[in-house]
């Protein structure tokens, strides 16, 4: 029995059978998504619980119809031509959910395909470039092209991510092809099953008309995908080749543009330049000036301050030969003072000693006779005269 997961928590999911029931399962693995198809083993999952409420299938349908809704219904397509072209449908939830041949070779491959339901998108274009190998639609002598033309319906796939993982795997496996990805809008789908094209050659054509309006549809239809696909690779080598030339022109231009502002702002900054030296000169004159009179105004000043120095070193010396003069001035006054005191002190000697010698001439008229103290006198005029 298979169902669709509806809700999942950490342990338990519940799944709609195909007969419309709703089952309560213990949850087998943890990569179990809401509207992924499982199947279920009743002896594997003996707990199953089968929600049989009215009302509990009816809140459970309400909350879970969104779900299932997009797990049925198309999202958008990927077709893959290699010369064997298949569509890929895919859900919501970018599962494989419809797998179509576009030409017998393309029937033939799905037939081959084995299970491909509810599988990421790019690992099912790995199975079909699998089987185009096997089935030697891919040649090592030949020139083979992979195309993958996503059609944008209501929800957008990561094509980025497409071609890196188809590109993986055609490196793996060491095919010889070259790998195309492109997108396009669901009208041209419509386009390609009024031509009885594929969408991917719809689009390819479509690229090459916006390429070239003068080209021959009618003839493009009758070519295979891969040599459209060179075309267009033509086109494009061109038109990088005309890009190329008008950036190149455009390079000159610019260098042109931008050796045109070097050269007037050369000419500018000699200008300036000129404009800067004579204002420099000016400014170097007045400074120098300033300088000059900076230096005649300091050697005023040090004459003045010579002139100071040597007043004052002439008022030093002659304080100092007035300080001379009064010394010896007052030397001399000393000196004649010292001699005033001598002759002072002897004067007062004398004094001194002639009263003593009335005293003693008394003493001695008293004492002695009148012989002895002329004797006596006589001795003190020598020696008086001798003094003097």
């Amino acid at each position: 029995m298979k169902g669709v997961v509806m809700e999942r928590d950490n342990k338990n999911v519940i799944v709609m059978t195909d007969d419309g029931q709703f089952l309560d399962l213990i949850r087998p693995n943890n990569t179990l998504e809401v509207g992924q198809e499982i199947v279920i083993n009743s002896k594997q999952n003996p707990t199953i619980r089968r929600i049989a409420s009215i009302a509990a299938a009816f809140i459970l349908f309400i909350t879970s119809s969104y779900a299932v809704y997009g797990y049925y219904t198309p999202y958008g397509y990927v077709n893959v031509d290699i010369n064997p072209s298949v569509e890929i449908s895919y859900n919501l939830y970018d599962r494989v959910i419809g797998l179509e041949g576009l030409n017998e070779d393309g029937e033939l491959v799905v037939e081959k395909m084995g299970n491909y339901k509810n599988k990421p998108i790019d690992v099912v274009i790995n199975q079909v470039v699998d089987k185009a190998v096997e089935e030697a639609y891919i040649k090592p002598e030949k020139e083979n092209t992979i195309l993958v033309t996503v059609v944008e319906k209501e929800k957008k796939v990561d094509d980025q991510k497409i071609y890196n993982a188809v590109e993986h795997h055609v490196d793996e496996i060491k095919a010889e092809a070259e790998l195309v990805v492109i997108e396009t809008k669901e009208d041209v789908r419509g386009i390609s099953e009024q031509k009885n094209i594929t969408p991917g050659k719809a689009a390819l054509i479509q690229k090459a008309v916006e390429n070239d309006k003068d080209i021959d549809i009618e003839e493009l239809m009758q070519k295979p995908v891969d040599e459209i696909v060179r075309m267009i690779q033509k086109q494009r080598n061109e038109e990088r080749k005309e890009d190329k030339q008008e950036e190149e022109k455009e390079k000159k231009r610019k260098e042109s543009e931008e050796k045109k502002e070097k050269d007037e702002e050369k000419v500018e900054d000699a200008f300036k330049n000129r404009k800067n030296k004579n204002r420099t000169n000016t400014d170097k004159i007045k400074r120098e000036k300033e300088i000059r009179e900076q230096i005649e105004e300091n050697e005023k000043i040090r004459q003045e301050q010579r002139k100071k120095i040597k007043e004052r070193q002439t008022d030093i010396r002659e304080r100092i030969n007035k300080a001379k003069e009064q010394q010896k001035e007052n030397v001399d006054k000393w000196e004649q003072n010292r001699k005033i005191e001598e002759k002072i002190q002897e004067k007062i000697q004398e004094d001194l000693d002639l009263d003593r010698y009335k005293d003693l001439k008394e003493k001695l008229e008293e004492e002695f006779d009148m012989d002895k103290y002329k004797d006596l006198r006589k001795k003190w005029d020598k020696k008086k005269g001798k003094n003097n």
